[in-house]
């Protein structure tokens, strides 16, 4: 007699149910959910030309702002629109321009010299406000730079990222909620106190802080 050991497929143990009369086992869904598909399709409409027209025709759209700061923007009725489509197309005209115009070293990063190139390129489109962090890197800082040299209006989010208790938290939130004011009053030229009565219905539940 064999010592040898068969190992059960799923196909099998299916098979031994319903000869042994139990219910049959239904098979696992194949293919990505509804959710996975929805989100799939979001991601083939979304284009950079799209929301160039949106700019076109009056909408609000910025550079940066789509990290964890980006529900403010769009309940400021603002498109933010992330720094990866700056490199994401046609990248090498961009990088061309950083070294042919700007006199970029051909050796420096290809992410840094398309932007450079890219922002240049569409200085003169609809899209012209610039959303960042203070703590950003000095490459990025030279970006930005030749950015407001070619007429881009650029706001900083000054840093803000102790949040232990022992680092003083409470000081830092409440120091983050006022950049996050100020970004607000950039994005629609209003204060914050004045939006509230805009956009929150009167008997709504309101936060203490009003971001």
């Amino acid at each position: 007699m064999s010592n040898s050991q068969t190992l059960d497929t799923p196909e099998r143990a299916l098979r031994s149910k319903q000869h042994n009369g139990s219910s049959p086992v239904a098979a696992p869904a194949t293919g990505p959910s509804k959710g996975v598909q929805d989100l799939a399709a979001l991601a083939r409409s979304y284009t950079l030309e799209k929301i160039e027209r949106w700019a076109e025709e009056g909408k609000s759209v910025i550079w940066g702002g789509n990290s964890w700061e980006a529900p403010l923007v769009f309940a400021c009725d603002t498109i933010p629109v992330g720094f990866a489509e700056l490199w994401k197309v046609d990248s090498l005209r961009a990088e061309a321009v950083a070294e042919n115009h700007f006199q970029v070293p051909s050796e420096f990063c290809s992410m840094i010299k398309a932007m450079i190139g890219r922002l240049h390129l569409k200085k003169d489109n609809r899209i012209k406000r610039i959303l960042y962090f203070g703590s950003t890197c000095e490459p990025i800082s030279m970006v930005l730079d030749h950015a407001r040299h070619d007429g881009y209006d650029l706001h900083c989010i000054d840093a803000a990222t102790a949040f232990k208790k022992d680092e003083r938290r409470e000081e830092l939130v409440q120091f983050l909620v006022k950049e996050l004011e100020k970004v607000s009053q950039w994005l629609t030229g209003k204060p914050v106190r004045e939006l509230e009565e805009i956009i929150i219905p009167e008997g709504a539940v309101q936060l203490e802080h009003p971001i």
